[in-house]
C-alpha cells in the first residue's frame, strides 16, 4: 500500500514538514563511526525526522534486493504522515541518493528530493570495470540455482573491499542495467515528467569529494528541473561534510520548496 499526501489541500499555517533521511552504504543510525551523527542527532531534536537503517546499512549490507527495499522508504513516509507531516522531504546521502532517485521513479507525493554527495552509480564505467568478475560470478551462481551468500567485490569512497551477499541482491545493486543505476533512474524521472517534475530537486556536492566528478553530467544534467530546483557546490567539502551543511541550511531551503 502506498500512502499519499495531498499538498494542494494544506494551508500554509497547517504545514508540517517531515524529513525522511536515507543513509549511504554501510552507514545509518547503528554505525558508531558515522561522520555526521552529531549533526543529524541535532537535526532530529528540532524537526520531524525518520532516520532508520536500510538494507544497505551498517548492520547487514545488501541483505535485501535493492528494488524491493523501496518498501522501507515507503514505510518511513507512512510513519511521517501518521505523525502529522503534510510535506515529505526525502533526503539521501551517497548510496542513499541512488535509493531516493529510484524511489522517486515510483511516487509523486513528495515535496522535495534532496541529494547530498551522490554515490554508487552502477551505470558508471569506472564502477563497471571494478565489478566485472563479480557480476559474472553472481550470474553464474544464479544460473546454477545457487542464491546462497557469496563473496564479491564492493567499493566505498574510492576503496575496493570484499562483501558477502546473495548473488541476486548483489546484482540488484551493482549491475549497470539494474536499479542501482542512478543515471537510469534520472532518465526515467525525466521521461516521466518532462520539464515539470512534481517535486523540487536539490543536489549538494563538495569539490573535495573524489566521487563527485561524474555527478553533474551523470545525474543532475539529466534530471528535469523546476523553478525550485537547485544545484549547490561547496568549495573544499568532502563526501561527508555536505550532510551537516545541508541540515544546517534546511530552513533556507524550505523557504523556496513547496
Amino acid at each position: 500500500k502506498v500512502y499519499y499526501v495531498d499538498y494542494l489541500c494544506v494551508h500554509k499555517e497547517n504545514r508540517k514538514d517531515g524529513f525522511l533521511f536515507v543513509h549511504g552504504k554501510t552507514d545509518g543510525p547503528n554505525n558508531p563511526f558515522c561522520g555526521f551523527s552529531d549533526a543529524i542527532e541535532e537535526f532530529c531534536k528540532n524537526n520531524l525526522v525518520d532516520y532508520r537503517e536500510y538494507p544497505w546499512g551498517y548492520s547487514d549490507p545488501y541483505s535485501e534486493d535493492f528494488l524491493e527495499s523501496m518498501k522501507h522508504i515507503n514505510d518511513a513516509k507512512k510513519s511521517l504522515i501518521e505523525q502529522g507531516a503534510t510535506h515529505i522531504h526525502v533526503l539521501g546521502h551517497s548510496l542513499g541518493c541512488t535509493a531516493i532517485l529510484l524511489y522517486a521513479t515510483q511516487v509523486v507525493d513528495i515535496s522535495s528530493l534532496i541529494m547530498m554527495s551522490p554515490g554508487h552509480n552502477a551505470h558508471l564505467p569506472s564502477i563497471r570495470r571494478n565489478v566485472v568478475w563479480s557480476i559474472a560470478e553472481a550470474n553464474r551462481l544464479i544460473e546454477e540455482g545457487n542464491n546462497e551468500p557469496a563473496h564479491f567485490i564492493d567499493f566505498n569512497n574510492g576503496m575496493i573491499m570484499p562483501i558477502k551477499a546473495r548473488p541476486s541482491n548483489y546484482l540488484s545493486y551493482f549491475h549497470h542495467e539494474g536499479p542501482g543505476s542512478a543515471t537510469n533512474s534520472a532518465i526515467t524521472i525525466k521521461q516521466k515528467y518532462g520539464n515539470n517534475p512534481p517535486f523540487s530537486i536539490i543536489l549538494v556536492s563538495g569539490t573535495d569529494d573524489m566521487t563527485q566528478g561524474t555527478v553533474k553530467g551523470g545525474i543532475w544534467d539529466i534530471l528535469p528541473k523546476n523553478k525550485q530546483s537547485k544545484y549547490i557546490e561547496k568549495i573544499g567539502y568532502d563526501h561527508f561534510q555536505t550532510v551537516p551543511f545541508t541540515l544546517d541550511y534546511m530552513p533556507e531551503l524550505m523557504k523556496f520548496v513547496n
